[in-house]
């Protein structure tokens, strides 16, 4: 099963890249003198690569939470698609899956307490959006959260997904392995 989040704020995105263009272009072509001229053009330029981000971030990317079964495990997938150019962005065993909530508030800071070592991975193409999940892996000895934005029935699947390969795993004999 694969699922692909709308986006649903690219005009927010539109205007904060327009603005920052707009922004880089007149701080650069401002005459000014001595350090006035160097320290507009720095900032000129470093809003023409902010702007440069938001482009290729929210305009550009494009991410696909894919849940595959295989015979022995169900493997979880991002796909992230730049232009026209798509690759596996990241790739876990739902064995190893812990848990998967909805990221509010103070989320973060829950996990962090919850598993010592977790690094989050964010794979979310608006900017604002009520429908970001994180999904929690065990990764050799230390935790990985995977942040996507999901739809009720893709996040139903992933965690009927994680306790069905849990539980097989759990029932696997050693001479399987």
């Amino acid at each position: 099963m694969q699922y692909t989040h709308k986006k649903t704020s690219l005009g927010r995105a539109r205007i904060i890249y327009i603005a920052l263009m707009l922004l880089g272009i007149f701080l650069t072509s401002l005459k000014l003198e001595n350090w006035a001229r160097f320290a507009f053009t720095t900032i000129g330029i470093f809003s023409i690569v902010a702007s440069a981000f938001f482009i290729l971030k929210y305009e550009l990317t494009e991410y696909t939470v894919i849940v595959n079964a295989k015979e022995d495990n169900i493997d979880f997938f991002i796909n992230k698609v730049v232009g026209k150019r798509g690759a596996y962005d990241c790739y876990f065993k739902m064995s190893c899956g812990e848990e998967a909530l909805k990221l509010e508030r103070g989320t973060k800071e829950e996990l962090k307490k919850k598993y010592s070592k977790i690094l989050f991975h964010t794979y979310c193409h608006n900017i604002v959006s009520q429908d970001k999940y994180a999904i929690v892996f065990k990764n050799d000895d230390q935790y990985e959260c995977v942040i996507c934005e999901l739809n009720d029935t893709m996040l139903s699947y992933i965690e009927s997904s994680i306790s069905i390969a849990k539980n097989a795993w759990a029932t696997r004999s050693p001479d399987n392995e």
